[in-house]
């Protein structure tokens, strides 16, 4: 998909917990931050909180949010915490 299509998915998702996977192979869940043209920022989990009941509150400490470039992003989803 196109950088502007998740550019579009993530000015609707701030605040939704996700996760990706870019080219690199890397697979990133965490809560969008924010998003501008190249970047999506994200407080991504540490060590599979995605799963735990709580961790969006546990992911918006006070580390600063990863920059994704959203050109390389290969798949995205979206993840319910209940």
């Amino acid at each position: 998909m196109s950088r502007e299509h998740y550019y579009d998915l993530f000015v609707k998702a701030v605040g939704d917990t996700v996760e990706m996977e870019t080219a690199d192979g890397a697979v990133i869940q965490g809560v969008v931050a924010s998003v501008d043209a190249n970047y999506v920022y994200l407080h991504a989990f540490e060590d599979g909180l995605a799963l735990i009941p709580g961790a969006p509150e546990r992911a918006t400490g006070k580390k600063a949010p990863t920059a994704v470039p959203l050109a390389s992003i290969l798949s995205l989803a979206f993840i319910t915490v209940y």
